[in-house]
Parts: C-alpha cells; structure tokens; sequence
C-alpha cells in the first residue's frame, strides 16, 4: 500500500507542462532519499495515473522512515 503526498486533476496535468516538471522534479527527489536510506526506489514510489488525476505515493515504509528519522532532507 502507498501513501498519497501529491495529487492533480487530470486536466491540469494534460494542459499544465510546468506541473508534470513539478512531479518529476518531486519524484528525483524522492528517488534520491529512497537510495540515501537503502530503499529501492522502484519498490517505494509510484506515479498512479487514472482517468481522474495523477498522484504520487510512497510506500508505506518510507513514509515510516520520513516520518521519524532525523535528517538533513527535513526542510
């Protein structure tokens, strides 16, 4: 199961090119926390697109280390 931690309506995704750079900007930076913390990124972060929006979302372990573990990714 995966977290939800980013979401936009279909439309906006299909008519916005800086939202789509937005995610994968997000999900680069997500890769690279994933691999700092020995975490298969291909395992532990999706892009779900469906007919009405388009998400991000981490696994349920990464979110457990971002939620508690001490680091310099907190901004």
């Amino acid at each position: 199961m995966f977290t939800g931690i980013a979401r936009v309506p279909r439309h906006v995704w299909d008519s916005d090119p800086v939202v789509r750079d937005d995610f994968e900007r997000l999900i680069e930076r997500l890769e690279g926390l994933a691999l700092d913390v020995g975490l298969d990124p291909d395992r532990n972060i999706c892009l779900t697109d469906n007919k009405e929006d388009v998400r991000v979302g981490i696994s349920e372990e990464m979110d457990m280390y971002l939620r508690e573990e001490p680091g310099t990714w907190r901004m």
